[in-house]
């Protein structure tokens, strides 16, 4: 049995998902937040239990993912910076 630790796991993807955005704020609204588009298709399983706890962090790994080519502002949905330009 895998216990899944919320906290941990939270912690983990908050480090592997840090990206390094060419820019604050978006230039048309000053707004800091920053959203990109991608595209899954695939299965993915999820699993339950009423008496155990069980771990979910590979209901993802069977889905294909396309990247999208923009980053856009969370406010006003404009494209400010191509994915290219983040570290």
């Amino acid at each position: 049995m895998i216990k899944y630790d919320s906290d941990r796991n939270t912690k983990l993807e908050r480090e592997l998902n840090k990206v390094t955005l060419p820019i604050n704020e978006c230039p048309h609204c000053g707004c800091a937040i920053f959203y990109r588009k991608d595209y899954m298709s695939g299965s993915s399983w999820y699993y339950a239990s009423n008496t155990i706890d069980v771990e979910n962090g590979s209901m993802y790994d069977g889905l294909k993912t396309t990247y999208g080519k923009w980053w856009h502002c969370d406010d006003c949905h404009k494209r400010v910076f191509e994915d290219e330009d983040v570290e």
